[in-house]
């Protein structure tokens, strides 16, 4: 982590001026991120909110089904999604009553078919 002073960045930007664009592209990027991040929260039930993170992380297996490249926690994935560790836990016990996952503690989850679009 570094501090730049504006004279120091307001020179390299006159030496190099596609830095400055670099630079836009990157906080356009987060400010995107961030924007996303807040409608989830705003628009999304946490139901929505875990598959799209399960979704998102996934990697398609050589038997057809998806899974979760590590082990991840109930509490790390309430901290991604803005919820309870508890909330979590229900929601996977749910889904693997339902049939769509697969997982038990200290194991990377799994499942074979699309998780349903509401819970």
């Amino acid at each position: 982590c570094a501090v730049v002073s504006r004279t120091t960045l307001e020179a390299h930007i006159a030496v190099r001026p596609e830095f400055a664009f670099e630079l836009l592209a990157k906080v356009i990027r987060r400010a995107r991120a961030a924007t996303l991040t807040a409608r989830q929260l705003a628009l999304n039930d946490v139901y929505g909110r875990l598959k799209a993170l399960l979704e998102q992380g996934a990697v398609r297996g050589a038997d057809g089904g998806w899974s979760l490249p590590a082990v991840v926690t109930h509490r790390e994935l309430a901290q991604r999604i803005g919820c309870t560790r508890e909330m979590v836990g229900r929601l996977l016990r749910d889904l693997e009553r339902g049939g769509h996952v697969q997982a038990s503690p200290g194991q990377v989850m799994h499942w074979f078919r699309p998780l349903p679009p509401r819970w």
